[in-house]
This record gives structure tokens, C-alpha cells and sequence, in this order.
């Protein structure tokens, strides 16, 4: 089972990608950072796919931590940019009704298979946003 949750991941990544892509993120992500585009959506998601690839083929607590850490924060900037435009921003249907399950789901039997010690546990919940933050500083960056 501890496999299956990540390969349910891959595949609910793969659907999150597709929502995103046909409901319009790269035009609603424009309105906050002008450089995103295609080419930069397309490497990002085939490098998020890879990640979480890589988290249900291997048996490594702390990069399947940060995986589940990962799709949490991707389910808090969905909701916060939600809320914030007080309406739908693409990808947030599958990210709460997919993602947020398999989050809970990858939780409970992480912590039921694993006893990382406290310091890997810290860096590997902290993985997550940092590994979210990546594509959006270098959009930032590529702006300038």
C-alpha cells in the first residue's frame, strides 16, 4: 500500500497538470508573473512528475515526505490564490478533491511505516515548499 499511494499520486499529478493546462493556469499564472509560459509550465510538470516518479519507484522516506509535502503546499497556494481572487483558479478541483486525500492517505501510512529522527523529519516537511518555491523564483527572476 505504501507504494500505491505514490503511484496514485503520479496519476493524480498527471490529472492536476491536464486541469490545469485546459482550464487556463498559464493565463491566470500571467496575471501575477509575465514570464510564465508554456515551455516553463511543460518543465516544470515533467520535473514535478519525475519527483513524484521517482517517490513511489523508491522506497526513501525523505524524498516521499517531501513529496507529500510538496502536492501540500500546492494545495495551499490553489486555495490561497482561491481566495484570494474569490473564485476558481485552475487546477484547484483536482488539487483538493485528489490531492488533499492522498495527501491525508500518505501521511498516516508514512507515519505508520517510518521513524525518521526529528532533524530529517524538519527537512524533509521543509522540502516541500522549498521544491514549490523553485519554478516561482526563477519566473521572478527570468522577468527581470
Amino acid at each position: 500500500m505504501r507504494d500505491l499511494i505514490f503511484w496514485l499520486i503520479v496519476a493524480a499529478a498527471m490529472i492536476h497538470i491536464v486541469e490545469e493546462y485546459f482550464s487556463g493556469w498559464i493565463e491566470w499564472a500571467k496575471k501575477t508573473v509575465s514570464s510564465v509560459d508554456l515551455k516553463s509550465f511543460v518543465v516544470v510538470n515533467v520535473l514535478f512528475l519525475l519527483l513524484c516518479a521517482a517517490a513511489a519507484m523508491f522506497d526513501l522516506p525523505v524524498l516521499r515526505l517531501a513529496v507529500l509535502s510538496l502536492i501540500g503546499s500546492n494545495i495551499a497556494v490553489h486555495i490561497a490564490g482561491a481566495l484570494r481572487d474569490r473564485g476558481y483558479v485552475p487546477g484547484t478541483i483536482s488539487a483538493v478533491f485528489a490531492y488533499v486525500p492522498l495527501m491525508v492517505t500518505g501521511l498516516v501510512i508514512f507515519f505508520r511505516m517510518y521513524d525518521l529522527p526529528l532533524p530529517l523529519l524538519i527537512l524533509s516537511i521543509c522540502l516541500g515548499p522549498a521544491i514549490m518555491a523553485v519554478p516561482f523564483i526563477f519566473q521572478v527572476l527570468r522577468k527581470r
